[in-house]
């Protein structure tokens, strides 16, 4: 096993040398989303941007909008460029939560397989289909998740977890993957 593995990130500043592709051979592939920024939005809204509660809305090409809850989202800007003015008003307020999140990919043909051991929800495309987005534990750790559209005919997820946490979900996912 220790061969088939390459270092373990701890998701370090962007651009650090220690934050580096973690991978296993043939079974997932697993990057971090160096770049993204995160603004949390609480409060009320009529705006149509904002999602339902556990479905995606895709703003742009940089911006995508999670629901979390009634009157809560999450917007993650791929460009590390977050914008709060862009959704506050006097119902909705903003917060920046980029240094809060560590973001990462997992994709590879076993990646469903490898997260569904981790979590109680099904993730069968049939039920957790591209567009939707949950958020509960993968392993012991808390995570957002979305699938997102298939990468080489293999399936592919966004994961967001707390940054103290992902040294920790990597290490769950590498355990995990070895075994599927």
């Amino acid at each position: 096993m220790p061969d088939q593995l390459s270092t373990y990130s701890a998701f370090h500043e962007p651009g650090s040398d220690l934050t580096l592709p973690f991978k296993h051979s043939d079974v997932i592939e697993i990057t971090e989303l160096r770049t993204s920024a995160k603004i949390l939005l609480c409060g009320g809204s009529d705006n149509s941007a904002l999602p339902a509660t556990n479905r995606i809305h895709v703003l742009r090409v940089d911006c995508t909008v999670y629901g979390l809850a009634p009157d809560r989202w999450l917007a993650v800007y791929s460009k590390g460029e977050a914008d709060p003015a862009e959704f506050t008003s006097t119902k909705l307020f903003s917060t920046d939560h980029s240094g809060a999140w560590a973001s990462l990919q997992v994709s590879g043909h076993k990646s469903q397989y490898v997260l569904q051991r981790l979590c109680p929800v099904d993730l069968h495309p049939s039920v957790f289909e591209e567009g939707m987005c949950f958020q509960s534990r993968l392993g012991g750790n808390p995570a957002l998740v979305r699938r997102i559209e298939n990468v080489n005919g293999s399936d592919c997820f966004h994961v967001h977890v707390p940054r103290s946490s992902a040294r920790a979900l990597l290490e769950d996912l590498a355990d995990t993957s070895v075994r599927v």
